[in-house]
């Protein structure tokens, strides 16, 4: 007699599942048929599976919570109609269902069904395929750029610093200029100094001019300094917005890998059902050709 589980979490949400020739398990590693995040269930807790006589069994996968059956622990036992498991904060009630005569070429109609199932998971699976390649591009260029941003961000504060420094050079620049012309008009105020004064007159009027020929040059630089620094600043700007769209795109990506494992859980599911009734489907049809030839031979 064919028999299934109703699985209820903590927060209320219910799942069924059916228990056919492959056994159901429960617990926390990724291969688990049924799988939980909850912290009391072990990474493989318990397993249902049928037996050879047509019953069911249940065994605790020496777990650290334990498993209970009908509220008693339990190592392993025989399931009945109706009996309560639980296993960390999960309950579940097993159900053995009533047999129910399978309509003609109704087997040929699930195995159809199975097929387009396997097909349709087939193509989830390369839907998330093709976004987790997606995805690892997204992280990759979303990285480059973060990189891109902070060699902007460290060029423009560098390219800050030099137009400060620039800038100091050309005050010291003046002051010195101010310095010597002040000598001068002292050294020019003394009349008996004056020839004395000539020689450095025309030196210091040549060194003036070069160190305006400097403060020009300086000025020149730091403008243009100013103006690679603005191209930074809105090349930072535009890596950053970059960077914001990439982590827009990956978070996108993430939710779609999300909700396609989510479309392929109860698709296999599905397949599963589909396959013990499928198996049901033949044995009943075994036993009608026998039943057939027994009454040929009398």
């Amino acid at each position: 007699m064919p028999g299934h589980l109703v699985i209820t979490t903590e927060d209320g949400a219910t799942l069924e599942v059916r228990v056919s020739g492959e056994p159901i398990s429960i617990g926390r590693a990724p291969d688990s048929t049924i799988r939980s995040d909850d912290r009391r269930t072990s990474r493989r807790h318990v397993e249902v599976r049928r037996l050879s006589d047509g019953g069911y069994e249940i065994e605790d996968l020496g777990s650290s919570y334990g498993t209970t059956l009908n509220g008693r622990a339990i190592t392993r036992e025989r399931l009945n109609h109706l009996d309560l498991i639980g296993c960390g904060g999960l309950r579940a009630q097993f159900y053995l269902d009533p047999e129910v005569p399978m309509p003609e070429g109704a087997a040929e109609d699930l195995s159809q069904h199975a097929s387009e199932l396997r097909a349709q998971i087939h193509k989830l699976i390369e839907e998330n395929a093709a976004v987790r390649g997606d995805l690892g591009k997204a992280r990759e260029a979303q990285t480059l750029s973060e990189r891109r941003h902070e060699e902007a961000h460290d060029e423009a504060a560098r390219l800050r610093e030099v137009v400060a420094e620039l800038r100091r050079e050309g005050d010291e620049a003046k002051a010195r200029i101010e310095t010597l012309g002040q000598e001068l008009r002292n050294a020019r105020g003394s009349a008996s100094a004056r020839q004395a004064v000539e020689g450095e007159e025309a030196a210091e009027k040549a060194a003036q001019k070069e160190a305006q020929r400097q403060i020009e040059r300086l000025r020149e630089r730091a403008v243009e300094l100013e103006q690679q620094q603005g191209q930074w600043a809105l090349r930072e700007q535009a890596l950053k917005k970059e960077v914001e769209r990439l982590g827009e795109m990956a978070q996108k990506l993430q939710q779609r890998e999300a909700d396609l494992q989510k479309a392929m859980k109860p698709a296999l599911m599905r397949i599963a059902q589909l396959q013990d009734e499928l198996e049901k489907a033949r044995i009943k049809l075994a036993q009608t050709e026998g039943d057939l030839a027994d009454l040929r031979k009398r």
